[in-house]
């Protein structure tokens, strides 16, 4: 439906050059609507993707578990060649060069790991919410004021203990 094919077939008249450029762009819409179809089926919702992300960092500690068991298993060995064979400085070297290898190894991927998870908790997700949230309570209060002195209506106050209209006086609220 997205092609004419190999030129073998092919319309003469105008009327039947027109049904096949619109069936040409038909086929090309309903090919559209399936990759829209199947691209939202395959997105995460938010609780899908909470959960993608708990799986992830639980695998990374699991890494960097199984690296740390390998750092304390390498200084161990270290610390074992350095005292039972002191004067085989090769092979204390050796365990020495074991040891840092796997420490860098460690610090790498506690390194992306914190990069990858800086701030990420709940609490920081909440806090910069309510910031976005007083930022847009702040436009919308803006617009809204201007939007009043357009119309010349007085606002409400809300945001205070009292809740009167703004410019009235004790001496109003008596007579009222």
């Amino acid at each position: 439906m997205t092609t004419v094919g190999y030129g073998d077939f092919f319309p003469l008249s105008t009327p039947s050059r027109i049904v096949g450029i619109l069936c040409a762009f038909y086929g090309v819409y309903l090919v559209s609507l399936f990759v829209i179809a199947l691209d939202s089926l395959l997105q995460f919702d938010q609780a899908e993707e909470r959960a993608y992300d708990l799986i992830c960092r639980l695998e990374d500690k699991e890494e960097l578990k199984l690296e740390a068991v390998n750092v304390l298993t390498s200084a161990f060995r270290h610390r074992k060649a350095k005292m039972e064979f002191p004067d085989k400085k090769a092979f204390v070297l050796g365990k020495l060069k074991t040891f840092r290898k796997y420490l860098m190894n460690f610090q790498k991927i506690a390194k992306s790991i914190r990069g990858n998870y800086g701030s990420d908790n709940p609490s920081d997700r909440v806090r910069s919410e309510i910031e976005d949230l007083k930022g847009c309570i702040s436009k919308l209060r803006g617009s809204l004021e201007a939007i009043s002195d357009h119309f010349g209506v007085e606002m409400i106050d809300t945001r205070g203990s009292s809740n009167h209209i703004k410019g009235s006086t004790d001496d109003d609220e008596k007579n009222n």
